[in-house]
């Protein structure tokens, strides 16, 4: 049984010798495998000696943190409590691992004086010395409720795209577990390759508007009061081409109706041009009375506003006056994030231990009582982002804008910050990041479950290939669109690694790693654990990835 294992990329031997070496000279025993990653040489002696190691040393580079053999060894350290992971250059890790605490070895060359690596060597004893404290398992094959490497890989790539990582895992297992589903997946993804004949379709994603249409339309806020009936500035436009001279008397009778406001105009949905002519999605956001479904619960207080605002009086006894509408989505300018006025409420924040992909710094479960305030609906979005670029409020992002309907991406925290102090200034109103409280309230949408639709993971509610634009998944109660997947969100708060001491008002925790804010939302390569509503992760203010974005917040009376 070794102390250390070694897990690394081979294209980082050099950076590995170095490391065994030195954890060698500091009297340690240590096993690595510098020929490892290529499907065909791992074997069993490489997962026992990872089974039964002291500490699991994972090096992290730009390489192995996209090597799926690297995340595998990962995970079975951090089951065991034997992860030690070193980062070796500048990269991104893996979203799962970002708050495990990491050594920094980057600047390092060996020489064992250095404080980073007598940091790194006290991280190592202490797993060593956890790892011996606990009864050890006589061979892997004794510990039946843990999953064997096989598995760990197979759950590591079963949702990925890549035909490589099904063709290393049946070179490796080729009657393994999981052989005949690997096979299947590369068949899937042969005909998925495969060229197809066009298939024309009645509203093609053309439609949508494209970034240079800064006034993108937003959608229908709520249903109209009864006293002006709803209409559609598309409906003429469709009548006129599909009915022609033979229904020419529906043509002037709908003629006859009241033309849309301006305003209703301005909140059109991001598909503004195909859903004038089709029937809005069971998803449209409908803040007062959210279209409740089998699975999410909505919030007491709010399904009793919005039975108020629609219940007409009884036996009135003036003959006219119509209620004022309840406050309903709003944008302070033309090109202005969509925005919907909640109410606040209390609930519980963080996830229980019972959970499935529960992480020990979601917890303890507290109660948080959070004001009013106001939403996005969407993620700030690129024609959003432009209209602060143009305004010189903003700078550029890597890689160009992109579609304007699509989340903006590549923002650090400083980034945010600054859109949103731009928009104050524009708007008159305070913009702000919402705190990870009023983030997590207002996701749940009145649940108390991991996703807000449920316990259990459905895929058909989130985008897993790529960002998509916005208001094209599904919609929580609240009406927020794309709370899982798409991109990741910065809210306000300091990192902290529990809730034991953040603030119950709903307020942002200032108290923790400023240096450090926390993130929530999965983006759409995230795996389910990841895209629950309780996870969270921390990232340095000043970095700009290819998954991270915003969702605003603001003031409003109260």
């Amino acid at each position: 049984m070794p102390d250390v294992f070694i897990s690394y990329n081979r294209d980082d031997r050099d950076r590995a010798s170095v490391v065994a070496s030195a954890l060698e000279a500091e009297g340690f025993s240590v096993w690595w495998d510098a020929a490892l990653r290529a499907g065909e040489t791992y074997d069993e002696v490489t997962e026992q000696n990872l089974r039964t190691a002291g500490a699991v040393v994972v090096l992290w580079s730009k390489r192995s943190s996209n090597s799926k053999w690297v995340r595998a060894e990962a995970t079975v350290g951090e089951r065991s409590s034997t992860l030690v992971p070193a980062l070796i250059e500048d990269c991104e890790r893996p979203i799962r691992f970002e708050l495990v605490q990491t050594a920094d070895l980057r600047h390092w060359r060996g020489d064992r004086n250095d404080p980073h690596w007598r940091a790194f060597m006290q991280d190592v004893r202490t797993a060593i010395t956890r790892r011996g404290a606990r009864p050890q398992p006589v061979a892997a094959a004794a510990a039946p409720s843990e999953a064997t490497f096989e598995t760990t890989f197979w759950n590591s790539i079963k949702d990925g795209k890549d035909r490589a990582d099904f063709e290393a895992y049946l070179k490796r297992y080729p009657n393994g577990n999981f052989a005949a589903l690997a096979q299947n997946r590369l068949a899937a993804l042969s005909r998925a390759a495969a060229p197809m004949p066009p298939v024309p379709r009645a509203a093609p994603q053309q439609q949508r508007p494209a970034a240079a249409a800064p006034s993108r339309p937003a959608p229908q806020p709520r249903p109209a009061p009864a006293a002006e009936p709803k209409k559609s500035g598309g409906g003429l436009l469709v009548g006129g081409i599909v009915a022609g001279l033979a229904v020419i008397g529906i043509v002037a009778f709908l003629m006859t109706r009241k033309s849309p406001s301006p305003d209703l105009v301005a909140t059109a949905a991001p598909s503004a041009v195909v859903e004038a002519q089709t029937p809005p999605p069971v998803e449209t956001p409908v803040v007062e009375s959210p279209a409740p479904d089998a699975t999410t619960v909505p919030p007491a207080d709010e399904s009793a506003d919005a039975i108020a605002v629609e219940t007409p009086p009884v036996e009135p006894t003036t003959p006219a006056e119509e209620p004022a509408p309840a406050p309903g989505p709003f944008r302070d300018c033309e090109n202005c994030p969509l925005m919907t006025p909640l109410a606040g409420g209390v609930f519980t924040m963080g996830s229980p231990a019972t959970e499935p992909g529960h992480n020990a710094y979601e917890g303890p479960q507290h109660e948080v009582t959070v004001k009013p305030f106001a939403i996005g609906v969407y993620e700030l979005t690129n024609a959003e982002w432009k209209a602060c670029v143009d305004d010189g409020g903003c700078q550029a992002k890597p890689g160009g804008d992109g579609a304007g309907d699509l989340p903006v991406l590549y923002l650090s925290f400083r980034d945010a910050e600054g859109y949103a102090a731009w928009l104050s200034k524009k708007t008159g109103r305070k913009y702000r990041l919402p705190t990870e409280a009023e983030w997590e309230f207002a996701a749940r949408g009145g649940s108390a479950t991991a996703y807000w639709w449920g316990d259990r993971f459905e895929r058909s509610r989130v985008s897993t290939s790529g960002a998509v634009a916005v208001g094209t998944s599904a919609a929580n109660a609240f009406g927020l669109y794309e709370i899982a997947a798409n991109a990741r969100e910065w809210v306000a708060d300091c990192y902290v690694n529990n809730f034991l001491k953040t603030p119950v008002d709903g307020s942002a925790m200032t108290d923790g790693d400023c240096g450090k804010r926390v993130i929530r939302g999965g983006a759409w390569f995230s795996s389910p654990a990841d895209m629950r509503i309780a996870n969270r992760s921390r990232i340095d203010i000043d970095v700009r990835s290819r998954y991270m974005g915003a969702r605003l917040a603001a003031e409003i009376a109260q």
